[in-house]
């Protein structure tokens, strides 16, 4: 026996030494509850930590308990992340989003949302669904997983992961159908604003801009804000510089996850009016504020990458293409970022400093 324990000793001491550095680096991870970060009120740029067990988190508040029965509560748009186990299936899910192997993904997460047992992971699971849609280009089943989330948590904290349509595209016939449902739920404001996005260029277009304009007076936002920005799509040819420095200042009220598609839209308004400077400004911007979406950001890169070349700024606009090549393959705007890279290859000096296509 005592051989054994001689033996295991060395074994003990380092599992040991492990678990004490786990439980000192991550401590909710390893009592079963969760890590918040908070906005700080005293300090603007700094954050506040709480440990526990979180109760509950939507958009309007977050339930978490710090100690026996007592259970605090703070507003959910000071939460900034919260940091808790997740079930081996959700981690596989997040793995293969992170791949860009989407079907796969919605595969993980739905098994992920059947074994989960707190609402407020399985409403974050949801809102990864409805992302992995999104890029499938799947807008019908995104639209529809989104609503029911916001059934269940009508401020819901994952909003931004709304699939509006920011491009100038004709929605196919089962997302037409689909759109006009949703644009009948009168009492639904956020489906109004998603069948009004779907339908804005289409045949259905007049009704689907007068609920905009509906929505733009009464709504709550963000909703009020992103109807408006929604309307913009008809204005690009027509709005004026100070018409879209106006759109800017809007798109900068919204929070931040929320203004990529709006500055898309103003991108493409600067194009119409050969503001290349502006145009490519707007889509870096896009590029950089959305994490998530890779129809939008390929759509992005690409604008981007036409407004340098029109500024003569060939080697920048290769890095935008060559971007798309490397990270988006399966988007259709590869074949014209691949086009762009072997004209541009006739150009650019080999010794000018950039890689080739």
């Amino acid at each position: 026996m005592s051989n054994f324990f001689r033996e295991a000793y060395p074994f003990f001491l380092r599992f040991f030494f492990f678990a004490l550095c786990l439980a000192y680096r991550f401590p909710a991870l390893c009592l079963g509850q969760e890590t918040v970060y908070l906005v700080s009120e005293a300090n603007p740029t700094g954050w506040v930590r709480l440990v526990g067990e979180v109760v509950d988190f939507t958009g309007s508040r977050l339930q978490i308990r710090v100690s026996g029965s007592v259970v605090r509560e703070v507003p959910g748009k000071d939460v900034l992340r919260i940091e808790t186990v997740l079930r081996r299936s959700h981690e596989s899910g997040n793995a293969a989003f992170a791949a860009g192997k989407f079907d796969e993904a919605i595969r993980h997460y739905q098994a992920a949302r059947r074994e989960e047992t707190r609402a407020w992971v399985r409403r974050q699971i949801a809102a990864q669904i409805v992302m992995c849609y999104q890029n499938l280009d799947r807008f019908v089943e995104a639209g529809s997983e989104f609503l029911t989330l916001v059934e269940e948590d009508p401020q819901t904290p994952h909003f931004a992961c709304i699939p509006l349509s920011w491009l100038v595209q004709q929605a196919p016939p089962d997302l037409e159908v689909a759109a006009q449902g949703w644009l009948q739920q009168q009492k639904n404001p956020a489906a109004q604003l998603l069948g009004a996005s779907h339908l804005l260029t289409g045949r259905e277009g007049p009704a689907a801009l007068n609920q905009l304009r509906l929505l733009a007076r009464g709504a709550p936002e963000p909703i009020r804000t992103l109807a408006l920005a929604q309307s913009w799509r008809l204005q690009l040819a027509t709005a004026d510089p100070v018409e879209k420095e106006r759109w800017e200042k809007l798109t900068e009220s919204l929070p931040t996850p929320l203004r990529a598609g709006p500055y898309a839209v103003i991108a493409q308004a600067w194009e119409q009016r050969a503001g290349w400077d502006q145009a490519a400004l707007a889509w870096l911007r896009v590029v950089l504020l959305e994490k998530k979406n890779r129809p939008l950001i390929a759509r992005a890169l690409l604008g981007a990458g036409r407004a340098m070349e029109q500024l003569a700024r060939l080697e920048e606009a290769a890095e935008q293409y060559r971007r798309i090549v490397h990270e988006f393959p399966d988007r259709p705007e590869t074949r014209e970022a691949q086009e762009r890279l072997e004209s541009l290859s006739k150009t650019l000096s080999p010794t000018s400093g950039g890689k080739r296509g």
